[in-house]
């Protein structure tokens, strides 16, 4: 005992550098944080700052551990949070400290709220009141849990965003509506069709400058509707990209290619990525690909 009591420990200094190593993964730096002291405390920083958190035991040990020691929140300025399919395998109290260790971790500036299994059906929570009224500021946003809808008050109180990713794959549950609040920072928007028009009527759309269109069975007049307010984007918009699934109901591909082309005359960067099982007629298609090349576009097109 008298040996382990005395025994030396390396200065904080090499710790640090030793914690640092690229080689080392979260679960290395987990199972070194156990077994000795001396990395504890700079080993716990380096986790803190940059937290996943996967399944329903890990969040509920993870919310235990911020709201029993506050500081630790303090640390954390990205956090990617896979919550279960069903927010109700919490019970009251895991959410009221879900609630709490959001409340706690002020300078967090990067959030990824993520499906723990997407492979099954998507159910999109409307539990969004969890992430309202907290101290954060974010600067990046990432939603694939939570119905978008249901976001829309935390969205208000989240001026500071710049990058904001919401991705339903149920789109055509999803009613569009305007979003009449301020996202001036935002420069950087991947969302679905129905996101884009409502973000279309906004003042501030012309400050967005990389975006990322899903269409998922949408109908012809879903498409339009979106393609017809891009120009809303014109005089800032540089790189768009387009995925399309299930778009047997929708126009047939070169004509909304052709669309694109004539709505953005001046991106600098076009990517279009048709995944419909549909075999199509790609005669037009060849003549925008020429015209495509005047226009000095870099364009990549896939049609499966």
């Amino acid at each position: 005992m008298d040996a382990a009591k005395h025994s030396p420990t390396l200065p904080q200094e090499i710790c640090a550098i030793i914690s640092q190593d690229p080689c080392l993964q979260a679960p290395d730096l987990y199972s070194i944080c156990l077994v000795s002291r001396s990395f504890h405390a700079e080993v716990e920083r380096i986790l803190y700052v940059d937290a996943c958190v996967k399944g329903k035991r890990h969040i509920k040990s993870f919310c235990n551990s911020v709201v029993r020691r506050p500081y630790i929140a303090l640390r954390i300025k990205k956090m990617q949070l896979y919550i279960p399919p069903h927010l109700l395998d919490l019970n009251v109290d895991d959410i009221s400290k879900m609630v709490r260790a959001f409340r706690a971790t002020s300078n967090l500036e990067d959030l990824q709220i993520l499906e723990e299994d997407a492979t099954n059906d998507p159910v999109y929570s409307t539990y969004g009141w969890v992430l309202e009224d907290h101290f954060f500021h974010l600067r990046s946003f990432i939603n694939t849990y939570f119905d978008t809808n249901s976001l829309l008050k935390f969205l208000k109180l989240q001026p500071t965003i710049e990058t904001l990713t919401t991705k339903n794959r149920d789109y055509t549950s999803m009613v569009p509506y305007r979003i009449d609040f301020d996202l001036s920072r935002l420069h950087t928007l991947h969302g679905s069709a129905f996101i884009i028009q409502a973000l279309g009527m906004s003042d501030w759309s012309k400050n967005i400058v990389r975006m990322h269109i899903d269409f998922t069975d949408c109908v012809v007049e879903d498409e339009l509707k979106t393609l017809v307010l891009l120009v809303k984007f014109r005089s800032s918009l540089e790189s768009l990209s387009v995925e399309r699934r299930d778009a047997n109901l929708g126009l047939d591909i070169t004509l909304f290619t052709s669309c694109i082309a004539t709505q953005m005359p001046d991106l600098k960067y076009l990517r279009i990525m048709d995944y419909t099982e549909t075999v199509r007629d790609l005669t037009f298609f060849r003549s925008f690909l020429i015209y495509s090349l005047f226009r000095r576009i870099p364009i990549t097109l896939h049609s499966l």
